[in-house]
């Protein structure tokens, strides 16, 4: 009974206390400068990534060009048949951003586009998976795989570079494919398993967390 009069008592007098009118604070950001952009082959690290849900929101800041480089990635094993080359999306940045869907990659001969973008689908050499968000923190990388089946019959031509940009990005690297590890990418369209409807002409992975993941594997 003492206790609860106690109480009571607590209560009576901080009833009759008038309540001073809250502040606010209001704290400022300092704006993060742009990352500088680093052009030029990626070395061959082993990523730090993971991929969300392809519905998913990212859950944190969406790369942007500053943010990314792209050069070539790994090598790989091809399959039976399969020309084929790695790109690797680079993260120069500062902070950990992600990244979903297709590069825009063009085939050139000699500096001039010869062949209309890679398409933004799957095949007999590379995942058909939905593009999925890709995390990539500071100094790590994705990667895509760009495949097409040989030319039996001999190439129309044979790319000496490729023309890439980020998804939504109008800025083009050119990649020059040269060196050791860098495949050929041989372009022969009126022949069999070269037709556009085929699942061995030229294809592309989405941005990936992995090469076993760009491959499907």
């Amino acid at each position: 009974m003492a206790l609860l009069g106690l109480v009571l008592l607590a209560g009576c007098a901080s009833s009759t206390t008038t309540a001073a009118p809250p502040t606010t604070a209001v704290a400022s950001a300092d704006a993060s400068s742009t990352p500088s952009q680093t052009v030029g082959p990626s070395p061959r690290t082993t990523p730090s990534v993971t991929a969300q849900p392809s519905g998913s929101t990212p859950a944190t800041p969406t790369c942007t060009d500053a943010d990314l480089s792209i050069g070539f990635g790994p090598t790989a094993s091809p399959q039976t048949g399969e020309e084929f080359d790695v790109l690797a999306v680079r993260n120069v940045g500062q902070v950990t951003c992600e990244v979903r869907g297709y590069l825009s990659v063009k085939l050139n001969l000699h500096g001039t586009t010869t062949q209309p973008s890679v398409p933004d689908r799957g095949g007999m050499y590379v995942t058909s998976a939905a593009p999925k968000w890709v995390t990539v923190r500071p100094r790590q990388e994705a990667y895509v795989i760009v495949a097409t089946y040989r030319c039996d019959q001999g190439a129309t031509f044979v790319a000496d570079s490729l023309a890439v940009s980020l998804p939504g990005s109008s800025k083009v690297t050119t990649l020059a494919i040269t060196g050791s590890g860098v495949g050929s990418l041989p372009y022969c369209p009126n022949q069999p398993g070269h037709e556009p409807s085929s699942s061995s002409a030229l294809q592309m992975s989405p941005i990936s967390a992995s090469v076993a993941a760009a491959a499907g594997a």
